[in-house]
């Protein structure tokens, strides 16, 4: 079991495997990448709210690049950038990705998988990262927090930014993004290509 599900108490092997679910990184992000890809099988392009999704996505991943750009996890505090307006703002960019792909699909199913799929992933997600950047950065990270929302962007730039500046490499080679990217360009552009 991983660090993020070790300290987390189960009741049976039904509660280990959900727990183990909701803490890995990799079967939330795995996931979340399948998860675009079959609903770009339900889109409906032709829809009026498809050209409101494909914004939303577009917006998505702007939020993700620029983000991934920023962060050198475990490394230094973040808190310039797009985490000057908002804690987890990769998760940010997955929400308006995934609720992008709704929109095009205008399908209510596909609307209650994603409503479940952050219900299940994110709420676990956050209060990980929180503990896990509070025990590494502390009072830095307490100052931070208690002025940056976790998903709700600030209206304003939070003040005390941290020196480091964005860098392509870092978010392409360090952090991936770019698969990430390419992914979600491959599923937009198979939601209109199949309808």
């Amino acid at each position: 079991m991983s660090h993020r599900t070790s300290e987390i108490e189960s009741n049976g092997p039904l509660s280990k495997f959900v727990n183990t679910l909701r803490y890995k990184e990799i079967y939330r992000q795995a996931i979340g990448i399948i998860l675009l890809m079959i609903f770009a099988f339900f889109a409906d392009p032709q829809q009026p709210w498809a050209a409101i999704g494909v914004v939303m996505v577009v917006i998505g991943s702007v939020v993700r690049f620029w983000a991934a750009g920023m962060v050198m996890k475990n490394k230094f505090l973040a808190t310039s950038g797009p985490y000057a307006w908002v804690r987890h703002p990769l998760y940010v960019g997955n929400i308006l990705i995934l609720f992008g792909m709704v929109a095009i699909c205008m399908n209510w199913w596909v609307l209650a998988v994603t409503v479940f799929f952050f219900w299940f992933f994110y709420p676990p997600a956050i209060r990980y990262e929180d503990g896990k950047l509070l025990k590494i950065f502390g009072d830095s990270w307490k100052k931070w927090s208690s002025q940056v929302p976790a998903l709700m962007p600030r209206l304003s730039p939070y003040p005390h930014k941290s020196e480091d500046s964005w860098d392509l490499k870092r978010a392409i080679g360090r952090n991936g993004e770019m698969y990430i990217l390419i992914w979600v360009a491959a599923s937009v552009a198979l939601a209109f290509y199949l309808n």
